[in-house]
This record gives C-alpha cells, sequence and structure tokens, in this order.
C-alpha cells in the first residue's frame, strides 16, 4: 500500500512538472554567471523618462499650486499622495493599498488626462451629475472613467476595476 501511494504522488509531481513545462529556460551552466553593471556601452540608449510630478506634503499644499481644489471621496486603510505635474496644472490623489491603486485627476481644459493609454474593449458613455462621464474597461468591469465640467478635465483610474455602479460613485465624489 506504501509503495503504491509513493507510486502515485511520483506520478502526480511527475505529471505537474510535464504540465507547468514548455517555457523555454535558459540552460544552465556550471560556470558562473557574469556579473553585470549599469555602464551604457556603445550604440545602446539608456535614457529613461524623468517622473513628471512632484510630490506634496498635503492636499492644501497641491491646491494651491495648481489654484484650484480636488474635491476626493474620504479613504481610509491605505497611503495617500497629491502630485502635481511639473507645469502646475494637473493635480492628483493617488491612493494605494496592498497591489490597488486608485487615482485622482483634475485639470483645466478639456481632454484625456487619464495617461491610460489602453485600448479597452468595453467602452461605454453615461451621464453622472449632469457630465457626460466615458467608463472603459472590460465586459462588467471598469478601469478608467473621464470626463469634463465646468471648465474642468477629471479622471478617475482604478487598477482593481470596478462595476459601472461604483465607478459612477466615485466620479460624483470628484466633480
Amino acid at each position: 500500500m506504501k509503495k503504491m501511494l509513493i507510486l502515485l504522488l511520483t506520478a502526480a509531481f511527475a505529471l505537474s512538472l510535464a504540465a507547468c513545462g514548455g517555457k523555454d529556460l535558459p540552460a544552465q551552466t556550471d560556470t558562473p554567471a557574469q556579473e553585470t553593471t549599469d555602464t551604457p556601452t556603445a550604440g545602446t540608449d539608456n535614457t529613461q523618462i524623468p517622473n513628471p510630478f512632484t510630490e506634496l506634503a498635503s492636499k492644501e499644499e497641491a491646491e494651491t499650486l495648481v489654484g484650484f481644489d480636488l474635491r476626493t471621496p474620504e479613504l481610509s486603510g491605505g497611503d495617500a499622495v497629491y502630485r502635481v505635474n511639473k507645469d502646475g496644472k494637473l493635480i492628483e490623489l493617488l491612493y494605494t493599498s496592498g497591489e490597488d491603486e486608485l487615482r485622482f485627476r483634475k485639470a483645466e481644459g478639456t481632454g484625456d488626462i487619464s495617461g491610460d493609454y489602453n485600448d479597452y474593449p468595453t467602452v461605454v458613455t453615461t451621464e453622472v451629475d449632469g457630465s457626460s462621464v466615458t467608463m472603459k474597461g472590460e465586459n462588467e468591469t471598469f478601469f478608467l472613467a473621464i470626463w469634463e465640467n465646468d471648465g474642468y478635465t477629471y479622471s478617475v483610474y482604478t487598477s482593481a476595476g470596478v462595476n459601472s455602479d461604483t465607478m459612477n460613485v466615485l466620479v460624483s465624489s470628484v466633480s
């Protein structure tokens, strides 16, 4: 009986390895790995895009810098960071909780300020508090909402995705 159990466990282990196989992994060698450095070599481009945002100590400091306010819902249980873009024309609340991210943005003018350039298969336009809001996502899960109201453009992004009712509440809490 014991031999049969060991045989079954061994077969299950072998099958799981076979099922997880198929990935082209580099061959292992007995030679030690070579150290790499961050020194660029001739012909390579090691350019990075600088962060276009400045983190500020408080919501009030961010609002003073851009010259307008940003209404947001009361959030708890995570980390909130207020940021302003380098030209001082866009304010953002970046809220993180574990792996999840919630981003509120506002700027004077029109257009999409979300910074999210994904091509979502589901795009729905609805009305929230008198504004035409475009929500983007997949099926019934939405990640992005963009809209304009009273000379400002807004966006709400959530990495976790939410249903349309929750996105409507987030939009209402901002504008």
